[in-house]
């Protein structure tokens, strides 16, 4: 947005853009991150639900040992819901690429428009021949180039 504002309105961009106004920006993504983040999580949002447990009748061969001769080990899995991955994928990266995408193709708008305006401005300056021929008039670049590649 920072950019999009400076190439928009590069005349405005100091009244647009005050230490209050960055600080309180960074503030509120900060806050905003974090309540994608931690808030589910806190809430329990992230896990898929336990599973329901089929009732089997049929006779099982195997003994099962008691839990306290089961040998425990500790395991770090995450178990999350596909609802909360779907919501969480949309909001942490999907949304805020489809926005990027639109404010970078505007930016490339406006610095198409910018280098138009540029160009309509700028006219080489011709001069006579350097070998001393009139008929023949030298182009002199402009003092700087200005091309939409680089826009």
């Amino acid at each position: 947005l920072d950019r999009y504002i400076h190439i928009k309105d590069p005349l405005g961009y100091s009244r647009w853009m005050t230490k209050r106004t960055v600080s309180i920006a960074i503030g509120l993504i900060w806050i905003l991150s974090a309540l994608v983040s931690f808030l589910p999580i806190q809430l329990g949002l992230h896990r898929s639900a336990p599973p329901v447990e089929e009732i089997n009748d049929t006779i099982t061969t195997t003994p099962i040992p008691p839990l306290d001769q089961v040998e425990q080990i500790p395991q770090c899995s995450l178990d999350l819901s596909p609802e909360y991955a779907v919501v969480s994928s949309c909001i942490s990266f999907f949304l805020p690429c489809c926005v990027m995408i639109g404010i970078y193709s505007r930016l490339f708008h406006y610095a198409k428009k910018h280098v138009r305006s540029i160009k309509a401005q700028v006219r080489p300056v011709t001069l006579g021949s350097l070998d001393g021929d009139p008929s023949r008039p030298k182009k002199i670049a402009a003092p700087y180039h200005v091309s939409e590649l680089k826009a």
